[in-house]
């Protein structure tokens, strides 16, 4: 696991001081060795956080027998000695998954090349032969690939903030990514918060060709939602698990110590129970949040008990939050209001301090299995709108203006309005426009309606949604950047390809089984982790932090730095923060102002 930059320049060298500084900036990503290539128009960067061959044969950038194929690479290739079989005509001089991608390259070219590869990855191949470089996110998004070009520089890294150390770089706002913020608390690719930088998205690679400097981006994965399988619930199971099984044991592959992550979920529950079978020595890390009613720390004890494992304990509150906020909101390059940001972050201190290089985690569950509470109460209303269609909607409407429950108050909305009103309640494009003074037009359901390409969703939709979104520039994200600025880094079981396309193939009925989440998975868990566990009310990773955030944060905003640079003007903030009553929204604003302050000052 590595953080990359570089800089491929048409017409001028590149300016190796701008080029140094874009990898120290991501020094965190790496902070076991530095490798560099310079040549006139070209830099590569590599810093390395050493996993798989800890010797220096791993260094990057790495090159093939001839010096002709370089790569620098952020990721691991869980299945590279597979492939290094299939490579027998080369001599191979380290034992690195890096050195496998080379000359599988060199064998079959990019497409076929990526198509063999399973794992978390984002590299850049040059290739002196062709004049060509390719650059390539993996299949679901796990590692983080931005760049900026403007036919006359390519520049790229796994951060924002190590691109903006290049001067070619005007930093300048996206007007419309800042209103995707505060409709969605982050920013969705392709788009970023500065204007002409853009994220490459999941499954997609670029081709340069560095003579004419033109530019091709490829799809190389799409997942698709068909449900074509028609297999029994117990095969479903059967599968299922054994490809849970293969997807731990390919993630334990490492030369550093590897621990996991237990929250006494479902999801990390099982694949810390599945990994403890093959390393005994295995550790586990949870985090305590305090005030006790976010606090999981009992179920994280509970499971931990049943598989016998060691679990280590951190205690969150105020005071950690606000002694840590400033420092953690820093390496944010976005403004990102996910609360649980914090006590991510503070878990992966922790694991990072135990001397840890590596770590399990059970993210991307929810949405592979079909966990969320929020598709629950989507069936709900769907059921009532169901019922309620039979009547005229004046009567409908006039019915529901003497019940107050907000279930039932969503029937009137067509259903991906229901969706992401249900998701959260969150900023509209007029109030947006309103605030910053903009004249932006658009439908806050444009950015779904784009995923699932149809006006109507259904049940099995609302996954498939999350997984291309939330899951990706939400989780994903805020994932990564907390773990690799402690220079930790986080493998997720749960998103390995093959998984993810099983699990999307088979029918949606056993899915969500007597209206029960994540039914497979519970079934599959039965034999792992304790019953209690298994059953327990769902509660997500969230953090208390309006309870965390001093008292005086309003005065703080009235007299920050947005409405300083007149970013909003004073009135504005005024109004805003006495009308507004919503917890999230101010907690959005909070966030977007010290991300500003970050990046502007």
């Amino acid at each position: 696991m590595c953080g990359i930059t570089g800089h491929f320049s048409k017409l001028n060298n590149v300016n190796k001081q701008e080029c140094l500084q874009m990898s120290d900036a991501i020094k965190h990503r790496g902070p076991d060795s530095f490798g560099g290539y310079f040549a006139n128009k070209i830099f590569l960067g590599h810093r390395r956080l050493a996993i798989i061959d800890l010797s220096e044969t791993g260094h990057q950038p790495m090159w093939d027998s001839e010096k002709k194929i370089g790569i620098i690479f952020n990721g691991e290739i869980y299945n590279y000695k597979e492939i290094k079989k299939e490579l027998t005509e080369f001599h191979f001089f380290s034992t690195s998954d890096t050195e496998v991608i080379i000359y599988a390259y060199k064998k079959w070219g990019i497409e076929k090349t990526i198509e063999k590869l399973n794992g978390m990855f984002s590299f850049c191949i040059y290739d002196k032969h062709k004049n060509q470089a390719y650059f390539v996110r993996d299949r679901i998004g796990i590692k983080p690939f931005v760049y900026f070009f403007d036919k006359e520089n390519f520049i790229f890294a796994s951060e924002l903030k190590a691109i903006l150390k290049n001067k070619v770089i005007n930093k300048k706002i996206n007007k419309k990514a800042v209103a995707d913020y505060f409709i969605h608390r982050y920013v969705p690719n392709p788009n970023t918060i500065f204007e002409g930088i853009n994220k490459l998205e999941p499954g997609h690679f670029l081709k340069l060709d560095l003579q004419t400097f033109d530019i091709k981006k490829t799809q190389y994965w799409k997942l698709n939602n068909k449900r074509y399988l028609h297999l029994s619930e117990n095969e479903i199971i059967e599968k299922a698990e054994k490809l849970i099984n293969i997807a731990v044991k390919y993630r334990l592959i490492a030369d550093t110590e590897i621990a996991s992550f237990l929250s006494g979920g479902i999801d990390s529950s099982l694949i810390t129970s599945i990994a403890k079978k093959i390393i005994p020595k295995l550790k586990a890390f949870t985090i305590d949040l305090h005030p006790e009613k976010y606090s999981e720390l009992n179920f994280a004890e509970t499971a931990a008990k049943y598989i016998n494992i060691k679990l280590i304990s951190e205690t969150v509150k105020a005071k950690s939050f606000q002694e840590n906020f400033d420092k953690i909101i820093s390496f944010y390059d976005e403004p990102f209001a996910d609360s649980s940001l914090v006590p991510t972050f503070l878990l992966t201190k922790i694991v990072s301090e135990a001397g840890i290089k590596c770590a399990l985690s059970g993210d991307g569950g929810d949405e592979v299995f079909y966990g969320y509470n929020w598709y629950s109460t989507f069936n709900k209303v769907s059921k009532a709108k169901n019922i309620l269609n039979i009547f005229p909607k004046k009567i409908v409407q006039k019915l529901l203006s003497f019940i107050n429950n907000e279930t039932l108050s969503l029937v009137l909305l067509n259903s991906i309005e229901t969706y992401r009103k249900i998701l959260y309640n969150r900023f509209t494009v007029a109030e947006i426009n309103k605030l910053f003074n903009y004249n932006l037009i658009f439908k806050e359901t444009d950015f779904f309606k784009e995923k699932i390409k149809k006006e109507n969703i259904k049940l099995p939709d609302l996954s498939f949604i999350d997984f291309q979104t939330f899951m990706i520039d939400d989780i994903l994200y805020k994932v990564d950047i907390a773990s690799m600025a402690n220079s930790l880094e986080v493998r997720v079981p749960f998103l390995d390809h093959n998984i993810i396309e099983f699990m999307f193939s088979v029918s949606f009925k056993y899915l969500f089984k007597n209206k029960e989440l994540k039914h497979i998975l519970k079934e599959i868990s039965k034999t792992h982790i304790p019953k209690k566990n298994i059953y327990r009310k769902k509660k997500g990773f969230s953090a208390p932090v309006m309870e965390w955030i001093h008292k005086d944060f309003d005065n703080e905003l009235i007299a920050g730095n947005l409405v300083k640079h007149k970013i909003i003007t004073f009135k504005n903030m005024q109004e805003f923060l006495q009308n507004e009553n919503s917890h999230g929204k101010i907690w959005q604003m909070y966030v977007f102002e010290k991300w500003f302050s970050n990046y502007f000052l």
